[in-house]
C-alpha cells in the first residue's frame, strides 16, 4: 500500500534488455506501481504461479521463453491476468498477433515516456477501455526556444545527462548565432568540458577553449555567479566570449560559454533566454544526480550495502554475455556464511546483520572495483570476477577465506570468529551457457565444500585450497577479551601475509611468462592492484632518451595525459622515489617542500603508495631504478597500510626483474632480426651482380629493420669530392635522387671526413645538420644516423637513415645494425667494380677482334660500331631488359666476325659480286657462328651473328627464314645493319641521307623488315638518338 492506504498495482516485468528493466522499474515505481523483475521468460512464468500479480509486462525478445510463449502460458493458467507486450520496430507484426491471442496492449521500444505504459497498466487492472481521443486543437505557432526547452525537460527524464547538456549547448548557440558553445561542469579540482556544439569532439572543444578563451574565463564565470563577457585575446576581429552561470540557489554547478560574438550581438532579451536555458540546465544536472543516487539506493541491499539479487543478476548477465561473445574468462564465487542461523538465534538478528555487513566489506575489499558483489541469498554473497580465470579465482578465494577467518566480532560472551564456505566456477573452463548456469555450478561447488568440510571448492569437485589451515585450529583460549583479540589478530595477520606471499609468487610466475612489453606493463599494474586491493594506479618507467619518467600503463587516464606527462628525476613524488629508490605511503596531503613540483593529489584519493622498481646487479654490486609503481585507494575505502607498502615493494622487486628480462628478450629478438636480414643481404649479393639492385635492397632493408621514415645511400664523386644521392628510400626519393652535396657539408660530410658513424637525436638544433635538404623535400629531420661505406680503407660514401616511425631515438644497437649493412654495401660496391672491370675487358677484347675484321675491309670501317649504336638505341626504344641490351652490345660488335673466313678479293672488290662470290659471302653468318659456338660466354649472342642477314619475307640468307621464325635478335640487327649500310658510302655507290634511307626502309616494311623493328628505328630517330651513328649527315 502507499501512504494513503491504497493498494498498489502489482506488476511482473521482464525484458531482454537488463538496463531497460532497471530503468523501467525505477520509472514505474515513481509512478506508484509495485514492480517485480524476472530474469527471463522462464523465470517470469515460474514466478507467476506462486506470486500474486495484477498485470504482466513482457518483451517479445525475452530469452528462454519469448513474449509469445509467456502470453500463451499465462492465458492457459490464468486467462483473466492482463498481459502487455513490449516489442522492437522490426517485430510489431508479432505484437499484432499477440493482440489476437489475448494481449491487452503492446508498446514499441524505446519508451521515452512511461506515462502511456502507466495508463495502460492502470486500465488493464481496472478493465477500462482506452478513452476516446480528444478533439484536435489548432496547433500553436512554432516557438523554437520553447521546443528546445521541452526537449531538454523530456531528455532529463530518460536520457543521460550528456544528452541533456548537448541540447543546452546547441540551443545556446542557436539563440545568439554563436559558432561555438561549451558547457562546463564544476568539480573539486576545477571544471571539465562536458558537452559542446560546433566541435568534432570534447577533446577538440577543450583545446579550443583553452587556447582561444583561456581556462580562467570559465573559472571566473563559476566564481562570480553572474553573466560575464570579455574580449577574446589576440582576436583581430575584437570578438568577445559570453559566459552564463549554471546555478541553483545554493551553488554554481557549471557555466555555458559562447564565442566568438560581436560586441553588439548580445540582445537583452536573448540574454534573458540564455539565463532561462541555464536554469533548466541546472535542473537537468540536479535531476540526473538525484536519479543516479536513487538508482544506487534502490539497487543496494540496505543491510550489507552490496547489490541486491535482481540488480546483481542483471549486471552479471550482461557481463557474462560479453565474456561469452569475446571468449574471455569470467568467474563466479558463492560465499556462504557458516552457521548464520545459529548466530541469529543465539545473539539476535541485529548481530547477525553485523556479521553480514562485515563479511560484505571483506568481499568488496578483496575484489577489484570492476568486479561485482551482490547478496545472493539471505546468508550468501555472489561475486563475479571479470577477465579472471582459474588462477586468479584461486588467489581471490584464498584471500577471501583468510580475511573472513580473521574477522572477530565482540559479543557479551566473547569474540565470534566468522567462517565461510566458498564455491567457484569459471568460464570457459566449465561449460556454461548463461550466468545462471555459472552461478548454479558455483552454488553446487559451495554445497560440496560444506559437505566435505573444506573451505573452498571448485566446480566439478576440483578442490582449490586445503582445509587443514595451520592457523585456524587449536588456538589457546586466553582468559580476557583483549588478549583473545591480540592473539587472534596476530594469527589473522600471519594468514594474510601467507596468502599475500602465495598470491605474489603466483603473479610473478605469470608475469615472467609474458614477454610483449605493453601487455607486460598492463599485467604488472593489474596484478599490483589486485594484490593491494587498490582502485587505480599507474606504472611509470624511465625514458631511454633523457631518463624522464613516462607513463607505461595506467587506469582511467586519457591518451593525451599519457603522451604528454613527463616527470624529471627528483621532482614530485614519483621523481623523488625514483631518485632515492625509497617507497612512500601517502595519506592526506603532500609536502611540496620535500617533493618539489608535486602534482596535487585528487580529492577522491584517500591513500596511495609509490614504490620503486629497483633492479639489483649482484655481480657489479649496483642497483638501478627502472621506474615507479603508483597505487591508490579512494577516499571512502580503508586506507593503505605499512603491510600494503611492504607487499607492493616486494612485488616491485619481482616486477623489475621481469621488465629487465623482457627488455633483454626484445634486444635479442631485434639482434636476431638483424642477423636474418644480413643473411638475406649476403644471399642477394651471392645471387646478383647488379649494383643498383643490391644497393636498393640494402637501403630498403635498413629502413624497414630500423623502422625509419626514410634512408639514403650517398657515394663520393672521385672527381669533385661531392656526395651524390645514389639510392633514396622514402617519400622524397624522386626529388633527392641524383642530388649533389658540396664536400664536407652536413652530418654526412663529417662522416666521410672522419670515417666514423654519427648519431644525432636532435637534428634541428645540431649545427652540423644541412637544413637545405629539408627545405628541398619539405620534410623535417628530427633524428638521423649515418655510417661510412668503407672498402680497402677508403670511404666510398655514406648510409643514412632518418626519423624513427615510433619517434624513439637512435641507439648503439641501431648503429651496429646499420654499420653491418654498410659493410655489405661496401662489398657490393667492390664486387660491382670488379664485375664492371671484367665486362669492360671482355668488351675491349671483342672490339679488338672486330677491328681486325674491319681492317681487311676498309670500305666498312667503323661499320660495326655504328650498327652497335643504332641497335642499342632501337633496343631501348623497345624497352629491352638490361641483360638483353648487354648481350645485344656484344652480338652487334661480333655480327660480321664470319667475314674473317671470306677471301680478301671478295671483301675488297669495288664492283658487284658474281653469283659464286655472293654465294661465298652468304656463308659468313654460318662461319661466324661456327667460330664462336665453343665459347660458352658467347652463346647468348649467336642469334645476332647467325640471323642478321635473314629477311622478314623469307628471301634472306643463310636459311631463308620468314616472319617470327627469325629470332627477334636477327630481326632487330637486320634493320640496324641495313640502315647503316644505306647511310654509308660504298665503292659502288654514294651514301643516302637518313631521310632517304628511312623512306626506303619504310617502303619495305612488312616484306624485307619486321614492322615492329621498323617502328623502333623510326622512334629512335624521332627522339634524336641516332645522330652519333649517322655518317651521311656529317
Amino acid at each position: 500500500m502507499d501512504d494513503s492506504g491504497t493498494q498498489k498495482i502489482r506488476v511482473l516485468f521482464a525484458d531482454a534488455d537488463a538496463a531497460f528493466c532497471v530503468f523501467a522499474r525505477y520509472s514505474l515505481e515513481q509512478l506508484g506501481f509495485e514492480i517485480t523483475l524476472a530474469n527471463n521468460g522462464a523465470d517470469l512464468v515460474a514466478r507467476f504461479l506462486p506470486e500474486v500479480c495484477d498485470v504482466v509486462v513482457v518483451g517479445l525478445a525475452t530469452p528462454f521463453f519469448d513474449g509469445m510463449q509467456v502470453l500463451r502460458a499465462i492465458k492457459q493458467r490464468r486467462p483473466a491476468t492482463p498481459v502487455i507486450l513490449l516489442c522492437d520496430d522490426d517485430c510489431a507484426h508479432l505484437a499484432e498477433q499477440g493482440m489476437q491471442e489475448g494481449a491487452f496492449a503492446y508498446f514499441q521500444k524505446p519508451l521515452n515516456d512511461f506515462a502511456p505504459l502507466s495508463d495502460a497498466i492502470t486500465r488493464a487492472h481496472t478493465r477500462q477501455a482506452a478513452p476516446p481521443p480528444a478533439a484536435a486543437l489548432p496547433a500553436p505557432a512554432a516557438d523554437p526556444f520553447a521546443e528546445s526547452l521541452y526537449a531538454l525537460v523530456e531528455s532529463t527524464r530518460v536520457e543521460p545527462l550528456s544528452v541533456s547538456l548537448q541540447i543546452v549547448a546547441k540551443t545556446g548557440a542557436q539563440l545568439i548565432q554563436a559558432p561555438s558553445a561549451i558547457v562546463l561542469l564544476a568539480h573539486a579540482a576545477g571544471f571539465q568540458v562536458f558537452s559542446a556544439s560546433g566541435f568534432a569532439n570534447l577533446e577538440t572543444a577543450s583545446r579550443d577553449l583553452a587556447t582561444r578563451v583561456g581556462d580562467a574565463f570559465g573559472a571566473r564565470v563559476i566564481a562570480e555567479r553572474r553573466a560575464v563577457s570579455e574580449p577574446l585575446p589576440d582576436d583581430p576581429a575584437a570578438s568577445i566570449a559570453l559566459g552564463i552561470p549554471i546555478q541553483t540557489a545554493e551553488q554554481t554547478l557549471g557555466a555555458l560559454i559562447l564565442y566568438p560574438l560581436a560586441p553588439t550581438s548580445i540582445d537583452p532579451a536573448r540574454l534573458a533566454e540564455l539565463q532561462v536555458l541555464a536554469a533548466h540546465a541546472a535542473l537537468a544536472i540536479e535531476f540526473a544526480r538525484l536519479r543516479e543516487e536513487n538508482l544506487r539506493l534502490i539497487s543496494s541491499d540496505p543491510t550489507t550495502g552490496v547489490l541486491k539479487r535482481e540488480p546483481f543478476l542483471e549486471l552479471a548477465d550482461r557481463e557474462f554475455r560479453r565474456s561469452w561473445r569475446y571468449n574471455q574468462p569470467i568467474t563466479a564465487l558463492i560465499v556462504d556464511i557458516d552457521d548464520l542461523a545459529a548466530i541469529n538465534h543465539k545473539h539476535g538478528h541485529s548481530f547477525g546483520n553485523q556479521v553480514l555487513r562485515a563479511a560484505a566489506d571483506v568481499c568488496v575489499n578483496v575484489v577489484r572495483s570492476i568486479d561485482l558483489v551482490g547478496r545472493y541469498e539471505s546468508d550468501a554473497f555472489a561475486l563475479l570476477l571479470l577477465m579472471t580465470g582459474n588462477d586468479g579465482a584461486q588467489s581471490v578465494a584464498e584471500r577471501l577465506r583468510v580475511e573472513l577467518a580473521a574477522l572477530r566480532l565482540p559479543t557479551t560472551q566473547g569474540a565470534i570468529q566468522v567462517t565461510a564456505t566458498i564455491g567457484v566456477c569459471s568460464y570457459p573452463r566449465d561449460s556454461c551457457t548463461s550466468i545462471f548456469d555459472l552461478l548454479a555450478l558455483a552454488h553446487e561447488a559451495q554445497r560440496a565444500a560444506r559437505i566435505k568440510s573444506s573451505m573452498v571448492e571448485m566446480s566439478d569437485s576440483l578442490k582449490l585450497i586445503p582445509s587443514d589451515d595451520p592457523f585456524a585450529n587449536n588456538l589457546p583460549e586466553p582468559p580476557t577479551l583483549p588478549e583473545t583479540l591480540s592473539v587472534r589478530d596476530l594469527s589473522a595477520r600471519l594468514q594474510r601475509r601467507y596468502a599475500d606471499l602465495v598470491a605474489m609468487y603466483t603473479a610473478s610466475a605469470r608475469l615472467d611468462a609474458t614477454r610483449e612489453e605493453r601487455e607486460l606493463h598492463r599485467e604488472i599494474l593489474a596484478t599490483a592492484q589486485h594484490l593491494t586491493r587498490t582502485h587505480g594506479g599507474s606504472l611509470m618507467l624511465r625514458d631511454e632518451t633523457n631518463g624522464d619518467l613516462v607513463i607505461a600503463a595506467s587506469n582511467n587516464l586519457s591518451d593525451q595525459i599519457i603522451e604528454t606527462t613527463r616527470v624529471k628525476i627528483g621532482e614530485g613524488v614519483a621523481g623523488w622515489v625514483t631518485a632515492y629508490a625509497q617507497p612512500l605511503l601517502l595519506i592526506g596531503g603532500i609536502t611540496t617542500a620535500k617533493y618539489p613540483k608535486a602534482f596535487p593529489k585528487p580529492n577522491a584519493i584517500g591513500s596511495s603508495i609509490c614504490a620503486p622498481l629497483v633492479l639489483l646487479n649482484s655481480e657489479k654490486d649496483t642497483a638501478e631504478c627502472l621506474g615507479v609503481l603508483n597505487l591508490n585507494r579512494v577516499i571512502y575505502s580503508p586506507g593503505l597500510t605499512e603491510e600494503d607498502l611492504h607487499l607492493a615493494t616486494a612485488f616491485c622487486a619481482s616486477a623489475a626483474i621481469v621488465i629487465h628480462n623482457a627488455r633483454l628478450c626484445k634486444v635479442m629478438k631485434r639482434r636476431a632480426q638483424h642477423l636474418e636480414h644480413l643473411i638475406e643481404i649476403n644471399r642477394h649479393l651471392s645471387n646478383s651482380l647488379r649494383l643498383d639492385d643490391v644497393l636498393q635492397s640494402v637501403m630498403t632493408t635498413a629502413v624497414e629493420l630500423l623502422r625509419c621514415e626514410s634512408g639514403s645511400l650517398l657515394l663520393v664523386d672521385t672527381e669533385t669530392n661531392e656526395l651524390v644521392f645514389r639510392v633514396v628510400v622514402g617519400p622524397a626519393s624522386a626529388r633527392l635522387q641524383g642530388t649533389r652535396l658540396p664536400p664536407g657539408v652536413g652530418v654526412v660530410g663529417d662522416v666521410v671526413k672522419e670515417g666514423k658513424p654519427l648519431i644525432v637525436n636532435n637534428a634541428q638544433s645540431d649545427p652540423r645538420h644541412y637544413k637545405a635538404i629539408d627545405d628541398q623535400v619539405a620534410l623535417q629531420t628530427s633524428t638521423l644516423m649515418a655510417v661510412p661505406l668503407v672498402t680497402k680503407e677508403r670511404v666510398l660514401g655514406v648510409l643514412e637513415v632518418l626519423n624513427k616511425t615510433d619517434r624513439t631515438p637512435f641507439n648503439d644497437d641501431d648503429c651496429a645494425a646499420l654499420t653491418a649493412l654498410a659493410i655489405q654495401s661496401g662489398i657490393a660496391l667492390e664486387n660491382a667494380q670488379l664485375y664492371s672491370d671484367l665486362k669492360q675487358a671482355f668488351t675491349d677484347t671483342v672490339s679488338i677482334i672486330t677491328n681486325a675484321v674491319e681492317a681487311r675491309d676498309p670500305y666498312t670501317a667503323e661499320h660495326t660500331d655504328r650498327v652497335t649504336m643504332i641497335a642499342l638505341e632501337m633496343a631501348r626504344e623497345l624497352h629491352w631488359s638490361r641483360e638483353q641490351i648487354e648481350n645485344l652490345q656484344i652480338g652487334a660488335l661480333l655480327h660480321d666476325i664470319g667475314k674473317i673466313g671470306i677471301a680478301d678479293e671478295i671483301l675488297r672488290k669495288p664492283d658487284s659480286l658474281t653469283p659464286d662470290e655472293y654465294k661465298e659471302m652468304q656463308q659468313h653468318p654460318i662461319v661466324g657462328a661456327q667460330m664462336l659456338k665453343g665459347v660458352s660466354a658467347l652463346r647468348p649472342v649467336l642469334p645476332y651473328i647467325l640471323y642478321h642477314q635473314e629477311r622478314y619475307d623469307g628471301k634472306g640468307y643463310p636459311f631463308g627464314l620468314a616472319g617470327d621464325q627469325i629470332p627477334i635478335e636477327g630481326r632487330l640487327l637486320t634493320v640496324a645493319d641495313t640502315f647503316d649500310a644505306m647511310t654509308s658510302t660504298r665503292p659502288y655507290r654514294q651514301a643516302l641521307t637518313s631521310q632517304e634511307a628511312l623512306a626506303e626502309i619504310a617502303r619495305h616494311r612488312g616484306t624485307q623488315f619486321d614492322p615492329e623493328m621498323m617502328d623502333a628505328l623510326l622512334g629512335a630517330y624521332a627522339h634524336g638518338r641516332l645522330k652519333d651513328a649517322l655518317t651521311s649527315e656529317v
